[in-house]
């Protein structure tokens, strides 16, 4: 039967190119392994050679083309091995197959155009091309992978079958009687080679996309696997739902733990139907934040486990597209342990700020009459006594003795001292009613009532009603020298703060009045209103301005806080004594200056102190500090600038930072930074 090689060769070309948009199109489809490429260009090469082939006897070109069409394959083949190399990883070798391949390719070319050595160009190809198909079967034999193992010796066997097939194209050609055979004789050799080549064409292609295939299928089982195994060990409760419905795709180990429901009860059924959800409204709000930005993290809700019991859980979830509906991926964390320890925490800490409190107020309170202590009264006149120094106001203070009491206490015994001072006590609480006012137990029998903005006439009128309701009260003194009941007397001073140069000068004036009431008889009220000396002033200051004196009632029992404070005392009253001795702008501005750079770093060592010792009210305190700075910064350059009187200057940081701040404000932490 004769054969048209020519048609063959046609054929050849048409099946080329088939392969050849066979794997672009899988190429394109999956992108994600190395040497698809090649393999497309490989085939196209291969493609081309047999149009060249065809076209070189009787297409009008004088012969063959110059490049000839055995170069085409050498290249065609090359790529392909390139491209099987680059998929299975193996690319030590390429760097040489494709020097050796493309000097092949060359002087093929350069011989086609010599007629008597056609021959010698068909071997040389020929040879080329049977070395790259045994290499690179070679290659998917030893380098195969697990994934693909079978494709790749069906490659390999394929590439085995060209290999044969160009070693009987190079032996043909060593032949004598056939070198003058024409190119499109039917010689057996030729048919050979042309069918042997048209069937193993696409079945190398076939080989490859299977190769491809089920590389891509064992990834992707193994990535599955993968998931699988770490959506069941995942120590949180994992969960694949429909968003819609809320049904169950799949569940993990953990949320059966956690919940109690099995696989097969969760699996298929709706989250809200099994009311696992508390309530429809959690997972509305966990839905709408999905449909929202696509994910959400640590959202907390409370879920209802299989016995009833319920769980507070922490969930983070992400939308997603499976089976082209929408559904959430939500990893649930188990919080309720720590929600009860929260509680707990939250409960201990209540009672300690109950016990705290309840410390402070007893630090400052009598323990006999309740009333306050000597401590509370000394901080009490202290601070009205600085705040009306900056008004004016006037402010009274009242102190009151139990008459002979001694001579009560040895008569009736000390239970009955202790009574007779409570009810003196509660005569005092009833009496002064308002807030402002303090009352106070200052030591063994005297008592004291601080009284700001109030004058003397007023004051006369609350000490009139403690005497006569200590007087009803009734209690028998047998041992009185001045009634059968016992009574009391009682000193009361009334200053405006602006005359008087500390506190304690105000407890003075006082104890002298008393002193007068027990001189006049006793059971009696002795009064005066004391005016001082108003000299002349300087830049504001009088010339008997107010004196800082500290005490052991100043100190908080951290040597570094108290001595800062002491500091800060010592740089006021001299500043005061430049100011009253007539001291220069210059010297004033410069120990105000001073001042203020002391004032920084104090505070800024016990903003420290207060945030490592965890007081509570640590950030309030220093915004506190910084509007302090802040003003007196600015009254600082207004006084520069002659806007602000030398008395605003010190009117402000001793009142305002010293008195107010330091003496008051500052009392509030001193159980947090003493050292004791």
């Amino acid at each position: 039967m004769d054969v048209d090689i020519r048609t063959l060769m046609i054929v050849q070309a048409l099946s080329g190119l088939v392969q050849v948009a066979a794997l672009y199109v899988h190429f394109r489809l999956n992108t994600i392994y190395r040497g698809q490429g090649w393999m497309v260009l490989g085939n196209g090469f291969l493609a081309l050679g047999y149009l060249l082939m065809y076209m070189a006897d009787g297409s009008g070109f004088g012969g063959r083309p110059v490049l000839g069409y055995d170069a085409t394959f050498v290249i065609g083949m090359l790529f392909i091995c390139v491209g099987i190399l680059g998929f299975i990883g193996k690319q030590g070798p390429i760097r040489w197959l494709v020097v050796a391949n493309v000097t092949a390719a060359a002087a093929s070319a350069c011989l086609g155009g010599i007629a008597h050595l056609r021959s010698v160009e068909d071997g040389l190809a020929a040879a080329a091309m049977s070395a790259t198909s045994v290499l690179t079967a070679a290659f998917l034999f030893q380098g195969k992978g697990r994934l693909y193992a079978i494709s790749a010796d069906f490659l390999a066997a394929v590439f085995l079958g060209y290999f044969l097939t160009f070693l009987e194209r190079l032996a043909s050609t060593l032949l004598p009687y056939l070198r003058n055979v024409g190119l499109f004789a039917p010689a057996p050799s030729h048919i050979l080679f042309h069918y042997a080549a048209l069937m193993l064409g696409p079945l190398s292609t076939l080989g490859f996309i299977i190769m491809v295939n089920q590389r891509l299928d064992g990834e992707h089982t193994e990535a599955r696997e993968r998931l699988e195994l770490i959506f069941d060990i995942s120590p949180e409760a994992v969960l694949v739902t429909r968003m819609e419905d809320g049904v169950c795709v799949s569940a993990n180990e953990a949320f059966t733990g956690l919940t109690g429901y099995t696989r097969d009860e969760v699996t298929g059924k709706s989250l809200l139907d099994l009311r696992v959800w508390s309530g429809i409204g959690d997972r509305n709000r966990f839905v709408a934040e999905l449909k929202k930005s696509g994910s959400c993290a640590n959202m907390e809700f409370v879920f209802t486990k299989k016995d009833g019991s319920t769980l507070v859980g922490l969930v983070s979830a992400r939308a997603f597209s499976m089976d082209g509906r929408p559904h959430i991926l939500s990893v649930t964390h188990d919080i309720s342990t720590r929600k009860m320890a929260e509680e707990e925490i939250g409960r201990l800490a209540h009672q300690l700020e109950l016990e705290r409190n309840f410390a402070q107020a007893s630090a400052m309170t009598d323990g006999l009459t309740r009333l306050a202590n000597r401590r509370r009264f000394d901080e009490a006149l202290r601070g009205d006594f600085y705040r009306l120094k900056r008004s004016g106001a006037a402010m009274s203070l009242i102190m009151l003795d139990v008459d002979f009491f001694k001579k009560y206490n040895d008569t009736c015994g000390h239970l009955a001292g202790d009574d007779c001072l409570r009810g003196i006590s509660e005569v005092m609480r009833k009496v002064v009613g308002r807030a402002a006012d303090t009352v106070a137990r200052y030591g063994g029998e005297e008592f004291a009532v601080v009284m700001p903005e109030t004058d003397s006439e007023g004051a006369y009128v609350i000490a009139e009603r403690i005497r006569k309701g200590v007087e009803e009260l009734g209690i028998p003194h047998s041992v009185s020298e001045v009634s059968c009941n016992v009574t009391i007397s009682a000193g009361i001073v009334t200053i405006a703060p602006l005359d008087v140069p500390s506190p304690e000068k105000v407890i003075e004036l006082a104890d002298i009045e008393l002193y007068k009431a027990k001189k006049g008889g006793r059971n009696r009220i002795e009064r005066s209103d004391y005016t001082g000396t108003r000299e002349g002033t300087t830049g504001g200051l009088r010339s008997n301005p107010v004196k800082l004196v500290w005490s052991a009632d100043d100190e908080c029992g951290n040597a570094l806080i108290d001595g800062e404070h002491r500091n800060l005392f010592d740089i006021s009253n001299r500043f005061l004594d430049a100011a009253v001795g007539g001291g220069s702008k210059e010297e004033l501005l410069g120990l105000f200056e001073s001042y203020l750079e002391d004032v920084v770093v104090h505070f800024r060592h016990e903003d420290t102190l207060l945030r490592e010792r965890q007081f509570p009210g640590a950030d309030e305190h220093a915004e506190r500090h910084v509007s302090l700075v802040a003003r007196s910064a600015a009254l600082k350059e207004k006084f520069r600038r002659d806007e602000a009187s030398l008395g605003d200057l010190f009117s402000f940081f001793v009142y305002e930072v010293i008195a107010q701040h330091i003496m008051i404000e500052d009392r509030k932490f001193f159980p947090y930074v003493t050292e004791i």
